[in-house]
């Protein structure tokens, strides 16, 4: 199963928004095929890894491995269950049961009701981990949501406005770091910030230094005070501009307008809600500060992922203060990366 767990990962992220998962077959204690679940529309992982098999007659004595339970119903692609009861297998061990309302657990009971041998419950936290932003969308209907900011040494994170004499970010964090970033846009689907922070650091939001997709982006505006002009609108991604009931943004199109229902402590909800019919498993704030602070005081998010910088600045605004359990860092450079999660949050990071 610990190889089924580093097969998933080779089809992360673009596995999105399906789960990254991972299967090996095996026969008389050698591994005969393995596989992972492909780019989305792709075939899944029990697919690629009984075509892998060279010698399809010795299916009939194997054991099939997957990190995942088999779906079962007809969607991008046929059920795998079908095709693992087609190859005559005999024996299935599943690491987790999968909560998708069209699974949840009608995989594990066509296979025992065409007599096979099944064994649930393998290296179950790893694997919750490993599909986090899957099982949380499933089981709670939203977005996994991680915050993001760096800070200074002296715990501010950017300069007064009233003091910036350009619009263009002030790093504080070294390249590596913020490589780093781009490499979580990658990996997560959406990507949130305010609008002065479009504005004063005049943000793309794409993933400019990373190999990948960049993530849809989602710019939090109320009152439309971001100009037309910004780089956030440059259609290099897709984006959303959710701004107050009543106000009409036709010049932009094609970036999706979303009217904003009640307060803005309320939106990180109607965020998430927006997301989760958009099919984006995952969601990275990047800012700025209000809204750093609004998703941390309404719950809805589940880990941080703090740069810590040696810069200095003074005085500035000031960085989010939180709750949370510290999981672990690493030195990038002369920058030091922390993990944090919601106390709320059960999986292992």
């Amino acid at each position: 199963m610990k190889r089924c767990i580093q097969l998933g990962r080779m089809g992360f992220p673009a596995a999105s928004p399906n789960p990254a998962v991972g299967c090996i077959i095996e026969c008389d204690g050698q591994v005969i095929g393995e596989g992972y679940t492909q780019a989305f529309g792709g075939p899944h992982a029990e697919v690629m890894a009984l075509s892998s098999v060279k010698n399809q007659d010795v299916l009939s004595k194997a054991t099939i491995y997957v990190s995942l339970e088999p779906c079962s119903h007809y969607g991008k692609t046929p059920p795998c269950v079908n095709r693992i009861l087609e190859s005559g297998i005999p024996r299935v061990v599943v690491g987790i049961l999968d909560p998708n309302p069209q699974v949840a657990g009608q995989g594990i009971h066509r296979l025992l009701e065409a007599g096979r041998q099944v064994h649930v419950g393998v290296l179950e936290e790893e694997i919750r981990s490993e599909l986090r932003f899957f099982l949380t969308a499933q089981e709670q209907k939203r977005p996994y949501t991680v915050l993001k900011w760096a800070q200074s040494a002296d715990g501010f994170i950017a300069p007064l406005a009233s003091t910036r004499t350009e619009k263009t970010p002030v790093w504080l964090t070294n390249r590596a770091a913020r490589q780093r970033v781009h490499q979580y846009r990658t990996e997560i689907q959406s990507i949130l910030i305010g609008w002065k922070t479009a504005e004063e650091d005049q943000a793309q939001l794409t993933a400019r230094d990373w190999a990948g997709p960049s993530p849809r982006r989602i710019l939090i505006d109320p009152q439309g005070k971001t100009s037309p002009h910004s780089p956030i609108f440059d259609q290099s991604a897709p984006t959303t501009l959710f701004v107050n009931q009543g106000m009409t943004y036709a010049a932009l199109a094609p970036i999706e307008v979303e009217q904003i229902r009640g307060s803005v402590n309320e939106l990180p909800k109607q965020v998430a809600g927006y997301l989760h019919r958009k099919q984006c498993n995952s969601l990275l704030v990047e800012g700025g500060a209000f809204t750093l602070s609004t998703y941390l005081h309404s719950g809805q998010w589940d880990e941080i992922r703090l740069f810590r910088s040696p810069v200095e600045l003074g005085d500035g605004v000031a960085a989010p203060q939180f709750k949370a359990d510290f999981i672990r860092q690493e030195a990038i450079g002369n920058n030091q990366l922390e993990f944090y999660k919601n106390t709320q949050n059960s999986f292992l990071i």
